[in-house]
C-alpha cells in the first residue's frame, strides 16, 4: 500500500474498477471530484435494461446530491481512504471550522460545511472518525 495526498484528501490507494463494483459508502472520483456512493442499482426495466447502473452519490466537498447513469463496463477510480479517530478540541462556527487533535496532538482543521447537519451535534471532547 502506498499513501497519497491529493487536494488535501489523504488516501492509501486507488484502483480502477467497473461501475458494477460500486457499493454504498464507496468513495470514488467523478470528474475530478471525490464522491461517496449513496446507492447503485441496475438501470432500466425489462427489455430496456442495457446493462448500465444508476449511481446516486454525494460530492464530498459540497455535500450536493447527484445521480449518474454509467455503463456496466465503464471504469471509475475507487479510492480507499485512511480513517482515524480524533477528539474535537473546539468548534469555530464563524470561521466555519472544526479543530481536531491527531495522535501527536497536532491540530487538524475540517470545514463545518462539509459535515452538513451533523456539525450542529458536535461538541468539544467528542471523538469522531
Amino acid at each position: 500500500w502506498q499513501s497519497w495526498v491529493c487536494r488535501g484528501l489523504r488516501f492509501v490507494s486507488s484502483e480502477m474498477v467497473p461501475s458494477k463494483d460500486l457499493r454504498r459508502g464507496s468513495i470514488f472520483l467523478n470528474k475530478g471530484i471525490y464522491c461517496e456512493v449513496r446507492s447503485a442499482r441496475p438501470a432500466g426495466h425489462g427489455r430496456s435494461a442495457t446493462g448500465g447502473y444508476q449511481v446516486r452519490f454525494r460530492e464530498l466537498l459540497t455535500r450536493k446530491a447527484r445521480e449518474v447513469r454509467m455503463k456496466e463496463s465503464e471504469n471509475v477510480e475507487l479510492v480507499e481512504c485512511d480513517r482515524s479517530e480524533m477528539p474535537i478540541l473546539y468548534k469555530e462556527e464563524k470561521l466555519d471550522k472544526l479543530v481536531l487533535a491527531n495522535d501527536d496532538f497536532n491540530e487538524v482543521e475540517v470545514k463545518l460545511s462539509q459535515l452538513g447537519d451533523a456539525a450542529e451535534l458536535l461538541e468539544p471532547g467528542t471523538v469522531v472518525s
